[in-house]
């Protein structure tokens, strides 16, 4: 016999997922919301050094300060769209446990869920176009990645993570769906850039770069090099050629793919007998 939660109408096991997963995301929460807190701080007293050296303060030194406080405030702000991320898929699961199930979303949806645009940044920083993360860094709840899953690479939302293992859940999951959770070797999880530089300060990948690219109408990463890197500041996009992805003539095909979502691919380890 099979087992089903009398209250949401799920099996036995998956119905104790869900509660587990709606438990966690409470302090993966509250850790959001102190960094948030830390940052707003850290932005509040860079603006009142800047008001204090107003009068006797060198121009160079108000300009470290200001780019001190901007820094912060991106990051504040990356910080807090994370949360609603994780507040959001916290909504799905008591929605799922209190049995109500809404629509399954379409590839396009869930992309067009994720914030349009990321800050445009004036110089390089973790995290910035192709700059990758500090090696002392460690991902936070909520932050969109490119997770290697079940042979594929997929995107993803962190929940929780240290130096060692990242657990992620599939963005493309919803109450319509079981929302698995897979708990991942850091390496197997890229983390998608959060900031996107002016195309003139050289920090995209470039053309002939392998890189792991979004394909079109699909919440999938699959390997492609780079064709011609952003170009226009109003509209971030790379030109990628997708492996095995060409016209049956023949002919290359060229696709576009919003920075956001593109990532050096990682290198891949040798098997026996290669050489």
């Amino acid at each position: 016999a099979h087992w089903k939660c009398s209250w949401c109408g799920e099996s036995l096991a998956m119905a104790r997922s869900l509660h587990s997963q709606a438990d966690h995301a409470g302090p993966a929460l509250s850790a959001l919301l102190r960094r948030a807190e830390e940052k707003r701080a850290q932005t509040d007293h860079a603006l009142r050094a800047v008001d204090n050296m107003a009068a006797s303060g060198t121009p160079q030194a108000q300009l470290k300060l200001l780019r001190a406080a901007m820094d912060s405030t991106v990051v504040e702000q990356s910080t807090l769209e994370a949360t609603i991320r994780v507040v959001k898929r916290t909504i799905l699961l008591k929605e799922r446990i209190a049995g109500k199930h809404a629509k399954k979303r379409s590839a396009s949806d869930v992309i067009n869920s994720i914030d349009s645009s990321l800050p445009l940044w004036p110089e390089s920083a973790p995290l910035c176009g192709s700059v990758p993360m500090e090696d002392s860094a460690v991902m936070i709840p909520g932050q969109l990645v490119a997770a290697f899953i079940k042979e594929m690479w997929i995107l993803a939302i962190v929940m929780d993570a240290d130096r060692e293992k990242v657990i992620v859940e599939d963005f493309a999951t919803t109450d319509a769906d079981i929302q698995e959770q897979y708990t991942l070797p850091a390496k197997s999880v890229l983390p998608l850039p959060q900031r996107l530089p002016p195309p003139s300060l050289g920090l995209y990948l470039q053309p002939n770069v392998p890189v792991l690219a979004i394909y079109p109408q699909t919440t999938c990463f699959y390997r492609a090099v780079v064709h011609r890197p952003p170009e226009d500041e109003a509209q971030l996009m790379y030109t990628v050629h997708f492996n095995d992805d060409d016209y049956e003539d023949g002919r290359v095909r060229y696709q576009d793919v919003p920075a956001k979502f593109v990532v050096r691919e990682p290198q891949r380890r040798k098997t026996k007998g290669e050489a």
